[in-house]
Parts: C-alpha cells; sequence; structure tokens
C-alpha cells in the first residue's frame, strides 16, 4: 500500500514543530530570557527606589526590556534558522521530499513565531507580576490609577508583532549568508528600524550629498520599527485611537509576508 503525500499543511506544519523543538532546546533562547528576567529585575529596583510615580518606571524599563530582549530571540534565532540547514546540509533531506522551498521557509518562520509567542507571554506575564509588586497594590486599585490600561497592554500586543517583522527579516538574510553575518544585518536594520525619525532629521540638517542620500534610503528601504512603539502614551496611560494599532500590524503582516516571499524566492537560487 503506498503512502500519500502530506498535503502542504501538513508538511508545514511538522517542519514548524521540528523548529519549535530545536529553538527551545536552544542554548542562546534561554540565555536571552534569563537576561530579560535581569533586566526586569534591575527595572523593580529602580522602581523602589524611586520616590515619584516608582509605576512609571516600572512601565518604562519593563516595556524596554522587553522589546530588546525579545528582538534579540527573533534576532539570534532567526538569523541561524535557514543557515544551520545548510551548514548541516538537513536541508537536503528536508527538500527532497514533496515540500517546495517557500512552504520549507514558512514552516520554519511559524516554528520561530511560536518560540517568539511563547516567550513573549512569558515575560509579559513576568513584566506584570513585577509591576504589581512594584507599586503594592491591588489588581483593582492598579486599575483605577490607570496603571492597568489599555494602552499597556496594546503596547505589550504590538511588541510580538514588532518581533514577527523583525524575525522574517533575520530570515531572509539567512538566505544568502553566513549566521553571524545575517546577526549582525538584522542588528543594523532593527537600529536603523527603531531610529528613523532620528535619521529623517538628521538627513534633513546635513549638506546634501552621499551621506544625505543614504540616510534617506535607509528610513525608506529598512522596515519602520516605530509603528510599534507607542512610547510616551503608554507612560502615562494615554488613551490611542484603533487607527495606529491597525496601521502597525497591517504593516508588520504585510511586510512580513512579502519577505518571506522574497526569501523563498532567494533559497530557490542557492544551491542546496
Amino acid at each position: 500500500m503506498v503512502k500519500s503525500s502530506p498535503s502542504p499543511v501538513q508538511a508545514t506544519v511538522a517542519i514548524a514543530h521540528v523548529t519549535f523543538g530545536e529553538a527551545i532546546r536552544d542554548r542562546i533562547l534561554s540565555n536571552i530570557f534569563l537576561f530579560a528576567l535581569l533586566l526586569l529585575g534591575v527595572g523593580l529596583l529602580a522602581s523602589k527606589l524611586s520616590f515619584i510615580r516608582p509605576e512609571r518606571v516600572m512601565v518604562d524599563f519593563g516595556l524596554s526590556a522587553i522589546q530588546v530582549t525579545c528582538a534579540m530571540v527573533a534576532i539570534f534565532s532567526g538569523a541561524g534558522l535557514l543557515g544551520r540547514e545548510f551548514e548541516r546540509r538537513t536541508i537536503h533531506i528536508a527538500l527532497s521530499r514533496p515540500i517546495s522551498r517557500l512552504q520549507f521557509v514558512f514552516g520554519k518562520f511559524l516554528g520561530l513565531i511560536l518560540v517568539l509567542g511563547l516567550n513573549w507571554i512569558l515575560l509579559s506575564l513576568v513584566f506584570l507580576l513585577l509591576l504589581w509588586l512594584s507599586t503594592g497594590a491591588s489588581v483593582k486599585i492598579l486599575i483605577a490609577a490607570g496603571v492597568l490600561n489599555s494602552t499597556l497592554f496594546l503596547g505589550l500586543f504590538l511588541v510580538f508583532f514588532q518581533n514577527i517583522l523583525i524575525a522574517s527579516v533575520a530570515i531572509l538574510f539567512s538566505t544568502f549568508s553566513t549566521t553571524a553575518v545575517s546577526v549582525v544585518l538584522s542588528i543594523g536594520c532593527y537600529l536603523i528600524g527603531i531610529n528613523v525619525s532620528q535619521l529623517r532629521f538628521i538627513s534633513a540638517k546635513v549638506q546634501p550629498g552621499l551621506a544625505s542620500v543614504f540616510l534617506r534610503s535607509a528610513t525608506h528601504v529598512f522596515p519602520n520599527l516605530e509603528y510599534f512603539n507607542l512610547g510616551l502614551r503608554v507612560t502615562y496611560g494615554l488613551p490611542v485611537g484603533w487607527q495606529l494599532p491597525l496601521l502597525a500590524i497591517s504593516y508588520s503582516i504585510i511586510f512580513t509576508v512579502m519577505i518571506l516571499l522574497l526569501s523563498g524566492f532567494l533559497i530557490q537560487w542557492r544551491e542546496v
């Protein structure tokens, strides 16, 4: 009796499952998670040393810690996702089956998203717990005081979509470069993405020339990660309209799909 070939969805899910298991066992992921806990602990200590609105200190420090550490997980995990497959030649085995390169990329990306989601949930829960400990007040009081508000949870929610975009960029770089180079390129892309406004301001101030053209081009070519940062809105619990999160989520999804399609195209041209 001849076994039927797995459907594209089954093949993608199987690749995602294997990728998730490998990433969970990665020491880099556990080290970054411990580093995140350390940063959140420092934020709790800083809030205890503050005499005026310690919860704001914890919100700023904690949310920044989650953004940075989640981005590190996305970069270090995504940058080596395909590189390790090429180095270990395991991609030969995967692609010898009725699986397209695009399905392989989407499967690896889906497994990475599961890892990012688990990391994001755990860090968010730890952050909310430390925020509660920093004030010593009950949950009802925190809600009444505006510390726990919809803007804070929206800020945490947008961090996840930012990580999705960063992970896709890291995977794109891993299709044509080594793991180390992919990490460097991904970090550079992240630093540019979170400083788009500053780069545009600098490009407008410098004299017209190669530097100005490069800065302006960088702000248009690289993903704009400032869409996912609510800034002072989270600190002071200011309301946020539905247009901003909708724009950020749509931007993340569209940009991610385009990058993954490009990754699938590039991997077809790489000798395997």
